[in-house]
């Protein structure tokens, strides 16, 4: 039964019948993990609804080009209309969609 040991028993005992498995996660376990901090994986990006907040990083790394972090994640719907104009909708067609009922 599962839920009769605690995690960490079952990933010594998979080790050990050499199973590759790892842990699950909690949201915050993942955050701070010791891989995720070495990575620079959670980064600091001014908002402007939200003040400073945190994000992801990218997982892609250089040593000699560091990725900048020029934009914020964007507000719900803020390029909604340059997305659909970009997929070859009309201004028209974009309004058209936007228009909710009642």
């Amino acid at each position: 039964m599962f839920d009769g040991k605690p995690a960490g028993a079952w990933l010594e005992l998979l080790a050990a019948a050499e199973i590759p498995a790892a842990p699950i996660n909690t949201v915050e376990e993942a955050l701070s993990d010791a891989q995720t901090l070495a990575r620079k994986m959670i980064v600091q990006i001014e908002h402007p609804a939200l003040g400073l907040a945190r994000s992801i990083g990218n997982p892609i790394k250089f040593s000699e080009t560091p990725v900048s972090y020029r934009l914020p994640p964007p507000m719900l719907g803020e390029h909604t209309n340059e997305i659909l104009q970009g997929l070859g909708y009309s201004e028209e067609e974009v309004r058209e969609m936007s228009d909710v009922p009642g």
